[in-house]
């Protein structure tokens, strides 16, 4: 009798639990059958655009973040140059095609604010972002109000890059590291015939982007490194003077045939290919322009050094005289995005991780942009000298880097053909650089 009772009671439990779980699926018991199926997090497709860069720099970060987000897919796109890229980019805006991640260069986050969607504060505070990178990063990419527009990778500054040859036959033993080291030996290493042909070249500066493709950069760099600020907050203008002047008037004396620092003239060729020719001892341009020169000629001796400054009694303190500059890209999200969060979590994953933006430095040979990974590349003959000057790389806002270059170049070849002279040429200058902001409504 007892082990009947215990088979029924048995079977009834079975049947409750049978009954219980048909009625969850049919959806009977209220509240138990969701109308939405349960994921594991968002799905969809994160489209990634860079300029030049290969999948296979990313692929640390991008498997790292498809592990914590499996439903995601990242796809990816690169161009060949900037120019392809910037149409390609106007043209996807325009039509709501454009890309979840994109680059922004750092001179330009005025310029494209309205189409990028801001990190969340939640996912980064501003220390954070003081404590990971260089100071020009928040300079660059935060606004007055904390918002974070973008976060770098890399940090490409200008540097100077000499031909070790020149230098020991010249008997050159040291690198000069302020602007009144490099008058003193410019005159040493430059030859010139009939007293205006040069047959090689001290340096590639003192010309205008006809021959010099840095000229612009430059030519700012020496202005921000006089102690002037480029740009005033309020209202937000360009501000040149008088300090700019003096700077410009140093920079062109470089091609006074009068001056013993004559070095260069507007018939001089491409200052890259003067320099890959060995006819010009000492170029000013990013590193990565020495993957052209070796092409160019695989048997030159290229050394990289920091840029000179100014000797320290003419700056306020050192941080200000020893400045680099900065041109650079942060990876930013469009407002157009529909996984705006979930692309700003790759994102950090990309840059502020030391293992994935370290794979990412192996594999490019770029600068960091990480303070840690600054310090790991201390020692690396041509990474070092980049990455160090991040630490002291300025920029300024431009309401069109292009443009803005383009009155540089302009301001240089007005004051060398004396159709100006040096105060005109800058204001000119200042006044075209206001007229852009104007124009774009900055």
């Amino acid at each position: 009798m007892h082990t009947i009772n215990t088979r029924i009671i048995l079977f009834s439990v079975i049947g409750v639990v049978v009954l219980i779980f048909l009625l969850i699926l049919s959806g009977v018991i209220p509240g138990l059958k969701s109308n939405n199926p349960k994921t594991e997090g968002p799905s969809g497709t994160i489209n990634m655009w860079v300029i030049q860069d290969r999948q296979s720099a990313y692929e640390a970060a991008i498997k790292k973040f498809t592990d914590v987000y499996p439903g995601i897919r990242v796809s990816f796109k690169t161009f060949p140059n900037e120019t392809t890229y910037r149409n390609a980019l106007l043209e996807g805006f325009a039509t709501n095609q454009g890309p979840d991640i994109f680059l922004v260069d750092n001179a330009s986050v005025l310029r494209d604010a309205n189409k990028i969607e801001p990190l969340p504060k939640q996912k980064m505070s501003l220390l954070q972002l003081q404590n990971f990178f260089p100071r020009v990063v928040e300079r660059d990419f935060v606004s007055k109000d904390g918002r974070i527009f973008g976060i770098p990778l890399s940090i490409d500054t200008l540097v100077m890059i000499y031909n070790k040859d020149i230098f020991d036959t010249e008997q050159i033993a040291e690198i000069p590291k302020t602007w009144e080291e490099f008058n003193a030996i410019v005159p040493k290493i430059t030859k010139i015939e009939g007293g205006t042909r040069i047959t090689r070249a001290g340096a590639a500066i003192g010309g205008s982007e006809k021959n010099i493709e840095r000229a612009s950069d430059l030519l700012q760099l020496i202005m921000m490194q006089s102690g002037v600020s480029m740009m005033k907050a309020s209202p937000f203008s360009a501000s040149f003077s008088p300090s700019g002047e003096d700077a410009l008037r140093f920079y062109v004396g470089f091609s006074n045939a009068k001056n013993s620092v004559y070095t260069w003239n507007s018939i001089m060729p491409s200052a890259i290919d003067s320099f890959a020719e060995g006819k010009t001892a000492i170029l000013f341009d990013y590193a990565s322009s020495l993957d052209t020169i070796r092409n160019k000629n695989q048997w030159i001796h290229a050394g990289i050094a920091p840029v000179p400054y100014p000797a320290q009694t003419k700056c306020q303190n050192e941080y200000e005289c020893r400045t680099a500059y900065a041109r650079y890209y942060g990876y930013t999200v469009s407002k157009q995005s529909e996984l705006k969060s979930v692309a700003w979590d790759l994102v950090l994953f990309m840059t502020t991780q030391s293992d994935t933006a370290g794979d990412y430095m192996t594999k490019t040979k770029k600068p960091p942009a990480l303070r840690f990974l600054i310090g790991q590349t201390s020692q690396d003959p041509e990474l070092g000298v980049q990455a160090a000057q991040a630490l002291i790389a300025k920029s300024w806002q431009q309401p069109d880097r292009d443009a803005v270059s383009s009155l540089f170049s302009e301001a240089i070849d007005l004051v060398i053909s004396g159709k100006k002279d040096v105060s005109s040429a800058l204001r000119q200058t200042q006044d075209g650089v206001n007229q852009l902001i104007k124009e774009k409504g900055l």
